[in-house]
């Protein structure tokens, strides 16, 4: 697999700091260096994630309780410059849960807030590596505030 490091967080989901996850295309291949294609995925993701997911969670996310961190893997499919969110790789759904210090509860429901949002989505963008018809990214998102200073 191919992977671009770089994670970015965000407490409010409309106040997401452009995301720039690692985008990993689905290959056993050595790794190889980043496309120049890349920047350009790179930033439709970023848009698609400001104009189309943010604003699809925001409400939802801020029905969460507790405070903590969750990680999600994003799994897309691209088809005529179109990527859609999809279950890739062995995953049962177009966005799995990778890592939460929430409770199980609350990290189900951020699953199902996240899940909803994508829901019927897609961005223009081909993928980073020529080659491929999928990838996946990842994003880490807070929830609850952030103590400042640290």
């Amino acid at each position: 697999m191919q992977s671009i490091p770089s994670t970015p967080s965000t407490s409010d989901p409309y106040a997401v700091p452009a995301p720039s996850p690692p985008v990993t295309a689905l290959t056993d291949s050595p790794p190889q260096e980043v496309p120049e294609n890349f920047r350009e995925f790179r930033k439709a993701t970023e848009t698609y994630f400001q104009r189309t997911l943010v604003p699809r969670v925001r409400d939802c996310w801020k029905s969460l309780d507790g405070k903590g961190t969750i990680e999600f893997r994003y799994g897309w499919m691209f088809d005529a410059g179109i990527a859609r969110p999809a279950a890739i790789e062995g995953a049962e759904l177009p966005v799995m849960m990778v890592e939460s210090s929430l409770t199980p509860e609350q990290s189900k429901r951020a699953l199902e807030c996240m899940l909803e949002a994508v829901d019927g989505t897609s961005f223009a963008a081909t993928s980073p590596y020529p080659e491929e018809t999928a990838a996946v990214g990842y994003q880490v998102w807070h929830v609850g505030p952030i103590d400042a200073g640290g």
